[in-house]
This record gives structure tokens, C-alpha cells and sequence, in this order.
């Protein structure tokens, strides 16, 4: 069951407001608990609201409204940024796939001229050269395949910069 009102309600709040309070309204605050509320509540009310008038002038809104427009260009330029910055990569791995592809076109002519090198680097001895030719013919693929790996891996710092 609720208690009806403190009598005096009216009387403390009239008080808070004014700032002005008699001994017997300080008596009757000490034995009303609700009445004690009241005046704590009032005195916060109070502060809030002299804090509020205490409070910063609002900014210039023309130095608002820069600020807006250079926050709107700046993501716009962060937006090309990227757009650059994927075209960068798309164009890097289209590169590499385009030379993986020539050098599997062309792989005949590729040994050819590996063969021709090999041949010119050890003229006197092409008895050995033959061996060294088909070992090169099958290692050449893995070499190729880690020297795109090392490149990718040197590269990535450069493609995924911040």
C-alpha cells in the first residue's frame, strides 16, 4: 500500500527553489525521509541546470561546415585510394599470369634457347651438356614456379601497403 503524501511537499519544494530554508523545514527534512528525497533530487536539478549554463558556446558553423566538407572529400579520396589500389593488384597478377602463360606457350623455344645458352656457356664438353640440358628441361619448371613464389612474396609488402 502506498503512503499519501508529506504534507509539507509543497512547502520543501518551495524552498529547494528559493534556496531558503528555515530551521523547522531542516527539522522535518531530517525526520521525512520522502521529503529528504525531494530536496536532494531539487539540488541536483540545480547543479544540472547551472551546469548547463555554465557549459561551452556552441562552435562557428561556418568552421563546422569546412570541417564536414574536408571529412567528405577525405573519403572520397580514401575510396579512390582503394579503387587504385585493387586495380594495382588485379594488374600484378594479371602480369604474372600473362608471362606464365607465354612461357607455357612457348616452352619449346624456351628450352631451345636455355639448350643454346647451356651449349655456349660449355662448348668443349656438350657430352655434358646433355645431361645438364634434361635436368635443367625438368627442374626449370620448379625453378620458375619459386622465382614467382620469391617475387609474389617481395612484392606483397609493396601491393599491401597501408
Amino acid at each position: 500500500m502506498s503512503q499519501p503524501p508529506c504534507p509539507q511537499e509543497e512547502i520543501i519544494l518551495k524552498a529547494a527553489r528559493a534556496r531558503i530554508w528555515e530551521e523547522s523545514l531542516t527539522t522535518h527534512l531530517e525526520a521525512c525521509p520522502e521529503c529528504r528525497e525531494l530536496a536532494l533530487a531539487s539540488r541536483w536539478m540545480q547543479s544540472l541546470a547551472q551546469d548547463s549554463d555554465r557549459a561551452r558556446p556552441l562552435p562557428d558553423p561556418a568552421r563546422v561546415w569546412w570541417r564536414a566538407q574536408l571529412s567528405s572529400k577525405q573519403a572520397r579520396a580514401e575510396r579512390a585510394h582503394e579503387y587504385v589500389e585493387w586495380t594495382e593488384l588485379i594488374s600484378a597478377s594479371a602480369l604474372c599470369a600473362a608471362l606464365a602463360a607465354w612461357i607455357a606457350w612457348n616452352w619449346p623455344a624456351v628450352q631451345l634457347f636455355f639448350a643454346r645458352t647451356l651449349a655456349t656457356a660449355l662448348p668443349h664438353s656438350w657430352f655434358i651438356a646433355s645431361p645438364l640440358l634434361a635436368v635443367a628441361s625438368a627442374i626449370f619448371p620448379l625453378a620458375a614456379f619459386l622465382a614467382s613464389l620469391a617475387a609474389a612474396v617481395l612484392a606483397y609488402p609493396i601491393l599491401a601497403r597501408d
